[in-house]
């Protein structure tokens, strides 16, 4: 292994001096009474709201800022935004808080700057009373602001600029270094630390929270660099092909930024472990080869943390705190040990139905009241569930009810341990297998007008169809229907509907959709393909395909005309008789007019 120089006399010191110190402030309280947890957990879980109404948004001199500005809302309680805020003609607009949860107010524009406001609301109409003038965030001596200041920038910011604005570095407090990264090595009774030049390593650092992934970079000393989001919890991930490193793991995994500006100019900001708001000072690895109980990972990891309820437990937390406290532990100021009476695991059942259960895991700070959210690890949570009905699937979900990831579990009667790369970010959602409770539906025979039905299950609860008792072959609404069954003909007719058997030829009628084969539409007579007079198409003697004379192609003749009978002779010997009769009389009624007129 590549190290730097070993800083064992440093730490020998700093172990020296944390074991006189008999249980430091903080370790040495007991553990949260029953009555502050609940209280906590009142406030996160059934939360008031309150509005924040009036507040005035002012320039240097204290006149109304007319400018449209946009404010960000980050809720620190739940470790969540909130909806965007806007200020116009000088006045914030009214926005809904949520009574006791603590607030950062921060300006996101490029013209304008402000310093950040932290404060909580306890009712509508009342001042939110200002955080950073009290070193308890919660006393009632906290003082009370009536406007927002904001002050012109000297110089417009880019689009780059602006998404910097309220970051806080990933240094080591105010003097811009980074953070280290150092290999710890042996155990609690003998320690021993040693830097790491990490140029050295095929290696990558990441921050990862449910906002944003921070990659970052590495100078020349080998000081990790990057920015944060104040007061947001970031998992440290560390990704490596480098075979030096790959038994190491990381001992610190949570950390958050804090901005100290209340405190002058000369301690800005401060990088800490979000477990037990203990600054850290840079990042530690330790080799996982070291046999069963030569290995810092054993000292810096959990036991199972038991629920609130005792009903749940929480697995996979590792912490390595390098500032002296008395955690958890007899041995006065013991420095390795993670201070769970500042931490509380609890669970809730959301939604409960037969079949599924919505839960939500936590992990609280006591320490700040606030929600601690583990954005990436390997966790598994056990927890008893109400039934010891087979679990099918387990899931984490968005708040708006988005798969976010697919859970791997396993299952002991009502025991269940999840396995989640992250805890208190989303809700957890086990869905059970469905148990089906079966009505047989019994089969019946179709008749030739009903169709009949397939001998079935159908289970009351979830409407499935089965073809089997078992509920092993679903199958659809289609596959019940058994189709029409034939007529039964009994004297030319079906003895259940009576429709009549068309195989049978009636001796009078044998073609019984036709039955008037001279005639087949007594509306039209001479239609269709019969030799009727006058029909059209219809040839005549020594004519060829020419039509009957006067007929044209008139499909038929018209109802009530009387059908002349055809003769089979084409000389029109009448026609030329009458005319010779008409003839004849007309010369003979002339010869008479003439006699009269001459008599």
């Amino acid at each position: 292994m590549k190290t730097g120089k070993r800083i064992k006399g440093l730490m020998a010191c700093l172990l020296v001096t944390t074991l006189m110190i008999p249980n430091v402030a903080y370790g040495s309280q007991p553990p949260y009474s029953d009555k502050a947890i609940q209280r906590v957990m009142g406030k996160i879980y059934e939360p008031t709201t309150v509005d924040l109404t009036g507040m005035k948004v002012v320039d240097q001199a204290g006149a109304p800022l007319n400018a449209e500005l946009k404010f960000m809302l980050f809720d620190t309680t739940i470790q969540e935004y909130s909806p965007e805020v806007h200020a116009n003609n000088g006045v914030l607009d009214t926005t809904t808080l949520i009574k006791g949860h603590h607030y950062i107010l921060s300006l996101a524009d490029a013209n304008y700057e402000m310093k950040n406001k932290y404060f909580t609301l306890d009712a509508t109409g009342e001042l939110p009373k200002d955080d950073k003038t009290n070193k308890n965030s919660d006393s009632p001596e906290r003082e009370s602001f009536d406007s927002i200041t904001v002050t012109k920038r000297e110089q417009t910011l880019t689009e780059e600029e602006l998404k910097k604005v309220n970051r806080i570095p990933f240094c080591d407090d105010n003097n811009g270094a980074g953070k280290f990264v150092s290999e710890l090595s042996g155990t609690v009774d003998m320690p021993d630390m040693a830097d790491m030049y990490i140029n050295d390593y095929d290696v990558k650092f990441k921050l990862v929270n449910q906002y944003e992934t921070v990659e970052l970079t590495v100078d020349e000393f080998g000081f990790l660099q990057g920015d944060m989001i104040e007061d947001l919890n970031y998992a440290v991930v560390m990704e490596t092909t480098d075979p030096e490193l790959q038994n190491y793991v990381l001992l610190q995994d949570l950390v958050t930024s804090k901005n100290h500006q209340e405190q002058g100019e000369n301690v800005l900001t401060r990088t800490y472990t979000h477990y037990t708001c203990n600054p850290i000072g840079g990042i530690y690895l330790a080799d996982s080869s070291y046999e069963e109980g030569q290995s810092m990972i054993e000292d810096c990891t959990y036991a199972p943390l038991p629920s609130y309820s005792k009903k749940s437990t929480l697995d996979g937390i590792r912490v390595f705190i390098d500032r002296g406290r008395k955690i958890n532990t007899d041995m006065p100021g013991a420095l390795f040990k993670v201070f769970r009476d500042e931490f509380v695991f609890n669970e809730r059942v959301l939604e409960e139905t037969d079949e599924k259960l919505v839960m939500d895991f936590d992990t609280i700070n006591m320490h700040r009241d606030e929600i601690c959210k583990l954005p990436h690890g390997d966790y598994t949570i056990t927890t008893t569930l109400p039934t010891e009905n087979e679990v099918q699937a387990v899931y984490n979900v968005d708040r708006a009810g988005n798969k976010v990831e697919d859970c791997t579990f396993t299952q002991e009667g009502s025991n269940l341990s999840i396995e989640t790369t992250s805890v208190s970010l989303y809700n957890t959602v086990i869905e059970f297998k469905h148990v089906h409770e079966f009505e047989k539906i019994d089969g019946t025979e179709p008749t030739c007008t009903t169709t009949g039905v397939n001998e079935h299950w159908k289970c009351t609860s979830c409407g499935k169809l089965f073809a089997d008792e078992q509920g092993e072959n679903e199958i659809s609404l289609e596959d019940t229907v058994r189709p029409l069954a034939p007529h039964k003909y009994e004297d030319g007719k079906c003895v259940v509907c009576g429709a009549s058997d068309p195989s049978i030829t009636d001796p009078e009628n044998p073609d019984p959709e036709n039955p008037d084969p001279e005639n087949p539409d007594p509306e039209n007579p001479g239609e269709g393909g019969t030799s009727t007079p006058g029909s059209g198409n219809i040839s005549t003697p020594g004519s060829g395909n020419a039509s009957t004379p006067g007929a044209g192609n008139v499909s038929a003749s018209k109802k009530g005309a009387t059908a002349v009978p055809a003769t089979g002779d084409n000389n029109p010997f009448a026609l030329w008789t009458i005319l010779a009769f008409a003839s004849i009389a007309g010369i003979g009624s002339v010869v008479v007019t003439k006699k009269r007129k001459s008599n």
